[in-house]
C-alpha cells in the first residue's frame, strides 16, 4: 500500500536483488536522489593547527574520536517520512553520493547496467578509467592515517587497503613529501571531479590550487586535513565533519567547545589514542545504530598514555602490558573513565584547565558544557535522534508502521522550533545545563591535579612547553 501511494518508496523482492547494495526487502526506505544525502546538516568544526607536523597528529586522533562523536551527537533517525534504523545521516549520505562504477564498486555489472560511458572519448581521461577498485564512497570514513611520528609505529595502524593515484604519488615523492603524507594526497586523486566550472578548465597550477581544492573538497570524509592556500597567512588546519547539527545553540557551542579542549588535551599530555583503521571504520558503523551514544560500544585504546617503559626509568608498574592493546568500551567509559584502569578523556580535560589556571568563569562555563555532554554519553539526556523517535512514537497519531505523517511532522517542527529558539526548555534532551538560572550548585568532580601532573609528565609529555593550542585562546 505504501509503495502505491508512493512511487519513490520502492519495494524490492529478493528475487530482484542483484547482490550489489540494492535492498531485498520492502523495509527499506528508497530515496532517489542526491539532496536526501547532502540536504543533511551538520556541525564541522575546524581547528588550527601550530604546524604541518601538529595538523597530522590532530588529524589522526580526531579520526579516532570521529564515531563518538558521530554517536553522541546523532540527530538523523526520520528519512523520507519515516522512522529509519538509523540514528544518523551518515550512510544515507555516502550512498547518495556514491560515484563508483560497478567495477570500483567490486561488482561484475550486468545487462542492465549501461555501459556506454566507456565507450565515450572522454572515458580514457576517468580516474583509473572507471576501472579501479575502490572500497568506499567518496562520503566515508578516512581511508588511512598520515602521521608518521613515534605513535603511529610507522603505519601499523594502518590496516585497510589504500588506492592512490600512481601519477600524482610519484610527483608528490619527487618533490620530497614523505611517502605517508603523499600517500594521502594521491589515493584524493582517484576520485573524479563532480562539477568544473568552464572558464576554470584550464588554469596555471603554478598560481591557482582551483583543481586542489575542486578533488579535496568532494572527498568528504570524516576528517579534512586542510593545508594552507598559496599567498595567505592562513595555517595548517584539520576539521572533524563527523558530527550533527543540535536543535539549540547551547548544544551546538557544546559539542564545538569540548572537541576544542579536547584537541588541546590530546597535544598537550601527548595521548595516544591509535588504533587500528579497520576499527575506526567498524566504530562508524556503531555509531549509526539506536542509542549507540548510551548504549553502544566502541573500539578504544586501553593505554591511552605513556606506559612507564615508554618514558625512561621508574617503576616496573607495566610489566606484561600490551602498549596497543584496545577493547569495546562505551562512550560513557572513554569519556568518563573506569576508576584507575582508564583515565577518561574528561577527566583529563578538567585537569588540564587546572595546570594552564583556568579563570574560574571560564572553567564554569565549560563544566557546564562538559557535564551535558557527559550527560549525553550516560544516558541521562537524550540525543537528538532518540527525543524525535521518541516524540514520533508517542504521538496521538503514531499507527506503528514508521510513518511520519504530515501531522506528527508539523507538530515535531513546531515543538523543534520553539526548542531551538529557547521558547521551551526541554528537560530530557538538555539537560539541567541548559541556562544558567537552572543550574543547581554543585561542585565540579575533584580532579588529582598533582597526580595527573606526575602521570603524565614522565618522559616529557606533560611538561606543556612543546603543546601549542590548537584553536585560538581567546575561545
Amino acid at each position: 500500500a505504501a509503495a502505491e501511494a508512493d512511487p519513490c518508496l520502492r519495494f524490492l523482492d529478493s528475487a530482484a536483488d542483484t547482490g550489489r547494495g540494492v535492498p531485498g526487502s520492502p523495509n527499506y526506505i528508497h530515496m532517489d536522489a542526491m539532496a536526501f544525502g547532502m540536504g543533511a546538516c551538520c556541525l564541522q568544526v575546524t581547528f588550527q593547527a601550530r604546524d604541518l607536523a601538529e595538523s597530522r597528529r590532530l588529524y589522526d586522533h580526531l579520526a579516532v574520536m570521529s564515531p563518538i562523536m558521530l554517536a553522541l551527537t546523532a540527530a538523523s533517525p526520520i528519512w523520507k517520512g519515516h522512522l529509519a534504523a538509523t540514528d544518523t545521516r551518515w550512510g544515507v549520505i555516502s550512498a547518495s553520493v556514491d560515484c563508483r562504477t560497478p567495477f570500483e564498486r567490486g561488482v561484475a555489472p550486468t545487462e542492465a547496467d549501461d555501459l556506454s560511458w566507456m565507450e565515450a572519448p572522454d572515458a580514457v581521461n576517468a580516474a583509473g578509467r572507471g576501472r579501479r577498485r575502490l572500497q568506499k564512497s567518496r562520503y566515508d570514513s578516512v581511508d588511512m592515517f598520515i602521521c608518521n611520528g613515534p605513535n603511529a609505529k610507522g603505519g601499523k595502524y594502518n590496516d585497510m587497503p589504500v588506492q592512490y593515484d600512481e601519477d600524482s604519488l610519484a610527483t608528490l615523492r619527487a618533490a620530497g613529501v614523505d611517502e605517508v603524507l603523499a600517500k594521502h594526497v594521491a589515493h584524493l586523486f582517484v576520485r573524479d571531479p563532480l562539477v568544473i566550472y568552464s572558464d576554470r578548465v584550464e588554469l596555471d597550477d603554478d598560481k591557482a590550487v582551483d583543481h586542489w581544492e575542486n578533488l579535496q573538497s568532494t572527498n568528504w570524509q570524516s576528517v579534512r586535513w586542510k593545508p594552507p592556500p598559496p599567498d595567505t597567512d592562513m595555517g595548517w588546519r584539520v576539521e572533524l565533519r563527523t558530527m550533527e547539527v543540535q536543535l539549540s545553540p547551547f548544544e551546538n557551542a557544546a559539542f564545538t567547545v569540548v572537541t576544542a579542549l579536547l584537541c588541546r588535551v590530546i597535544l598537550f599530555f601527548d595521548l595516544n589514542l591509535y588504533i587500528p583503521l579497520s576499527k575506526v571504520d567498524e566504530n562508524m558503523r556503531r555509531a549509526a545504530a539506536p542509542r549507540a551514544a548510551s548504549e553502544g560500544k566502541f573500539w578504544f585504546r586501553t593505554h591511552v598514555s605513556p606506559l612507564s617503559d615508554e618514558c625512561g626509568p621508574g617503576e616496573t608498574v607495566d610489566a606484561g602490558v600490551d602498549p596497543d592493546a584496545y577493547e569495546e568500551m562505551s562512550a560513557e567509559t572513554i569519556l568518563l573513565g573506569r576508576g584507575s584502569t582508564f583515565p577518561g578523556l574528561f577527566p583529563l580535560m578538567r585537569a588540564y584547565l587546572d595546570l594552564i589556571k583556568c579563570d574560574d568563569a571560564t572553567k564554569l562555563l565549560v563544566d557546564r558544557y562538559m557535564r551535558f555532554v557527559a550527560q549525553r554519553a550516560t544516558g541521562e539526556v537524550d540525543t537528538a535522534a532518540t527525543w524525535m523517535r521518541g516524540f514520533v512514537t508517542s504521538h496521538p497519531e503514531y499507527k506503528r508502521d514508521s510513518v511520519v505523517s504530515a501531522a506528527i511532522a508539523h507538530d515535531l517542527i513546531q515543538e523543534i522550533h520553539a526548542i531551538s529558539n529557547g521558547h521551551k526548555l526541554v528537560p530530557a534532551l538538555q539537560g539541567r545545563y541548559i541556562h544558567p538560572e537552572t543550574i543547581e550548585a554543585e561542585e565540579a568532580a575533584d580532579i588529582d591535579t598533582e597526580a595527573v601532573r606526575a602521570a603524565f609528565s614522565r618522559g616529557g609529555a606533560g611538561g606543556g612547553a612543546a603543546a601549542a593550542p590548537a584553536v585560538p585562546d581567546g575561545l
